[in-house]
């Protein structure tokens, strides 16, 4: 496990404050933000949080990354290792032993107070009636709900637009809420219901990579019971069955866009 990044300094005091800015040679400390990842296969975003943590919702991993004497290093735990030195305004490296496997990456922007509270965190969720309950907004833009899932199949999400944020709650409906980062709570309600506020108060970060919690057979999100029609037993040939079996074992492996392992970066 990587040695975890220093403390990220205030943004008026960071290395590099937009993509045109010049890094100093003698930075001690990246700033968190998001960055452009580029490679022979194009270019995709990735982000440094704090702690250490390195996130990117195209290859979710748990990863980690590390800042010292001008040169970053990302563990991408399946995805590979990589080391990237910084020249200029960029940091140019390769995967870890693979000088030839070449690797850039570009400051982009820095998080909003909003992005860096919400994404990856937990939240006690008040109604106007019962016990509040806990909700979780993940990095990988998922809305869960260990007590009240919305949906047996997963797609229960969330959207974030200045203090604007959105969630799709499948069965319970779509709410709109107002995220205030300075007090660490948000207050909306239910878009069928606007009369019925609802009101949430941060609890606690979580780890930007969760992997999904599925029913026992690893197709439905978020149940213990399988909801998939015909997955019911016997109704499947046990040749079809284990073609079901290893199609969802594909599945737990391929990023968000149903890119397979071996078409990550780190495998070409």
């Amino acid at each position: 496990m990587l040695a975890e990044a220093a403390e990220p300094t205030q943004q008026a005091d960071s290395p590099i404050q937009s993509a045109s800015t010049l890094v100093p040679a003698a930075a001690t400390t990246l700033p968190t933000g998001r960055y452009d990842f580029e490679w022979k296969g194009g270019t995709f975003e990735v982000e440094l949080r704090a702690g250490g943590i390195f996130w990117c919702s195209q290859f979710p991993a748990a990863a980690r990354w590390s800042f010292d004497a001008g040169t970053l290093e990302i563990d991408w735990d399946r995805f590979g290792q990589y080391v990237l030195q910084l020249e200029g305004d960029e940091l140019v490296g390769s995967v870890k032993g693979r000088e030839a496997s070449w690797r850039r990456a570009r400051f982009k922007r820095a998080f909003t107070p909003q992005e860096e509270l919400l994404s990856g965190s937990a939240w006690m969720l008040h109604g106007k009636a019962g016990a509040p309950f806990r909700v979780e907004f993940h990095a990988d833009g998922r809305f869960v709900c260990p007590t009240h899932p919305g949906s047996t199949l997963g797609g229960c999400s969330y959207t974030l637009s200045g203090d604007a944020v959105a969630v799709e709650w499948g069965k319970f409906g779509s709410y709109e809420f107002r995220l205030d980062a300075s007090t660490r709570e948000m207050a909306g309600s239910s878009r069928q219901d606007p009369a019925s506020p609802r009101r949430l108060e941060y609890v606690e970060a979580r780890p930007a990579f969760v992997p999904p919690q599925t029913c026992k057979k690893g197709c439905c999100e978020g149940n213990v019971e399988c909801g998939r029609p015909g997955r019911k037993r016997g109704i499947f040939r046990p040749e079809d069955e284990s073609m079901a079996q290893q199609a969802f074992a594909l599945a737990a492996i391929c990023d968000p866009r149903g890119q397979s392992v071996l078409t990550s970066p780190e495998h070409q």
